[in-house]
């Protein structure tokens, strides 16, 4: 019986440290004047919401940030250890971040496909100057919100207001003659408004060449 019991609580301590080492599909970090996310259980279909965003779209490396307040500030796509986009709130009011979405590959006049895209879940309130930080790949399947961003393939990333408007739009320049390597990501420069560049990655933290 004393085995037993020993043997249970072993698989219960293995377990809990599976749970800690397992990517989070989302987490908020303060960038401005901080203030609290509301983060969601998973990747998959999300609620609708209202935003305070614009309708101008970025570029694919050149121009600046669109006019809107939610911007797609920076793209990890070497897998270390997951990939990731960040989003950041360049208002200055809060803004509702519920149903807004990241999608892979999208094609204009078509729906993103459940598995090309990551959508916020409901409650997600960003701060002024407040970044979401979205895994896209949690797990080595396919599924909704659970998709890679190809280190040596030029991936373009969208993000959609919950009415499918296009409010900001990369490509990436990755190619297998020049894959992206770990510790570097597809970010704005200045942080928040610039054009895309290839530079260290800042998971969270503020841009930097």
């Amino acid at each position: 019986m004393r085995l037993l019991c020993s043997l249970l609580l072993l698989l219960a301590l293995t377990s809990c440290a599976g749970e800690e080492k397992s990517p989070q599909p989302y987490y908020a970090t303060p960038g401005g004047a901080g203030g609290t996310s509301a983060g969601g259980s998973g990747p998959g279909g999300g609620a609708g919401g209202s935003s305070s965003g614009g309708t101008s779209s970025g570029g694919s490396g050149t121009g600046g940030a669109p006019s809107g307040a939610l911007v797609i500030n920076e793209i990890d796509p070497s897998g270390d250890p997951v990939d990731w986009v960040e989003v950041k709130n360049q208002s200055g009011q809060p803004l509702d971040a519920s149903g807004w979405v990241i999608a892979q590959k999208f094609e204009e006049g078509k729906a993103p496909a459940d598995d090309d895209k990551l959508v916020i879940p409901a409650g997600t309130t960003l701060q002024p100057g407040e970044r979401l930080v979205l895994h896209t790949r949690l797990s080595d399947g396919p599924g909704p919100g659970d998709f890679g961003i190809g280190k040596d393939a030029a991936e373009r990333i969208t993000l959609l207001d919950p009415n499918g408007n296009v409010i900001d739009d990369t490509t990436t320049d990755g190619s297998a003659e020049n894959p992206f390597p770990k510790g570097t990501s597809w970010a704005r420069l200045p942080d928040g408004e610039g054009s895309f560049v290839r530079a260290p990655s800042t998971k969270g933290t503020t841009n930097a060449p």
